[in-house]
């Protein structure tokens, strides 16, 4: 039986790498400038963000493709197709900035998490940015990335080695081209790694446009919530005595976030920070694009986050901007008050394929887009 049960895990293992390697293929036949060719009178701002898009998902994609030792001819299809090429990290940092990052580079040359792209002379495709920055997810043999993946859920990840680096390059480009001529780009991962190193330089007034495919919202806290939500769930089932078993659960729910959370009388400043880095990007009204699908349980979150804005008073919702995880030094790239959000809807082999990059290729996907705001600005 045991056989036979691997044998049938195998099966639909390899039916499921057939069915993403095939998918893989269509997205990078979606050229977007053939599916929709360039007219001044129906390049409306719909079709211009759908190009954006695809763009950039095929330079993330670029990066995925690098990364997994493909033929150089391949994974460079992704970019010279939409008319970029891409520029040596090394031409883009100063002398002493190569020095200062040394332990990063190599560790970048390793792993080969993100790429700079320039956009050509002469490219049809207007729309898109001067400057990317793409930066690929988790590669599930990768230990370095399901390291990193951690470090998301701990709050942790501006630890990363790769994030010094890539903010450092991200600084360089907007000192050296305006930050209105970068963009910043990512998967998953990818996407978290961009969202902190975006909102770090919102925070100082440096605005970047991002534009993140599946941004994690699975934070050690949010995880906890979630699982004492369902238990709770589940115990009101039980009949008879489901009551005391409800009790009993709320305790163990309670005591579980204890040690996973702080006690907000003994985090007065951590508090007072979070809020007052809430309102300067609210000042600032820095708004990534968060393209979120819906089946996704690793970024949906963010879908509940932006549904409904804060009433009232800012410091009483302090779950919008606040995360009282206790583990030492964190840092919660996931809060932030604005956000473009493109949503859709697709599952067919969910939830693993809900993640995937290739959901948002297709330049016929059916989305929905809200331009969320959790606070008005300025305060009244």
């Amino acid at each position: 039986m045991e056989t036979i049960g691997f044998l049938g895990a195998g099966m639909v293992y390899g039916a499921y790498k057939v069915y993403n390697n095939k998918k893989e293929k269509q997205a990078k036949k979606n050229d977007p400038q053939l599916i929709f060719p360039t007219n001044d009178q129906q390049d409306d701002a719909r079709v211009l963000k759908i190009r954006k898009r695809v763009i950039l998902g095929r330079l993330v994609y670029a990066m995925y493709d690098r990364f997994k030792g493909k033929p150089v001819k391949e994974y460079q299809e992704w970019w010279t197709k939409v008319h970029y090429h891409l520029v040596p990290l090394e031409s883009v940092l100063t002398t002493d900035e190569l020095n200062l990052y040394k332990t990063e580079l190599k560790n970048e040359r390793e792993n080969k998490y993100f790429g700079v792209f320039r956009r050509n002379e002469g490219s049809p495709s207007a729309e898109a940015p001067d400057w990317v920055v793409a930066i690929r997810g988790t590669h599930i043999k990768a230990l370095a990335d399901l390291l990193n993946d951690y470090k998301i859920v701990v709050e942790k990840l501006h630890s990363s080695n790769m994030i010094p680096l890539l903010q450092a390059v991200v600084c360089r480009l907007g000192a050296q081209h305006g930050y209105c001529n970068v963009n910043v780009t990512g998967h998953s991962l990818g996407a978290a790694a961009g969202l902190l190193v975006c909102r770090r330089l919102a925070l100082q007034g440096c605005l970047v446009e991002g534009h993140f495919f599946n941004p994690p919202f699975a934070t050690l806290e949010s995880m906890a919530r979630t699982c004492s939500h369902v238990v709770k769930h589940a115990i009101e089932a039980f009949p008879g005595k489901g009551e005391k078993l409800l009790h009993a659960g709320k305790r163990l729910g309670k005591k579980f976030l204890h040690h996973v959370v702080t006690d907000a009388a003994v985090d007065i400043e951590r508090r007072r920070q979070a809020l007052a880095e809430f309102k300067t990007l609210a000042e600032a009204n820095w708004s990534p694009y968060l393209y979120v699908n819906k089946y996704d349980f690793i970024c949906s979150k963010f879908l509940s986050h932006f549904r409904k804005a804060i009433h009232g008073s800012v410091d009483e919702n302090q779950k919008k901007w606040y995360s009282s995880v206790r583990r030492g030094e964190t840092e919660s790239f996931h809060l932030f008050p604005c956000a473009h959000l493109v949503s859709i809807e697709i599952y067919q082999i969910r939830p693993i394929s809900a993640h995937k990059l290739w959901n948002w290729m297709d330049p016929h996907v059916s989305y929905e887009f809200m331009q969320a705001k959790l606070i008005p600005w300025p305060l009244t």
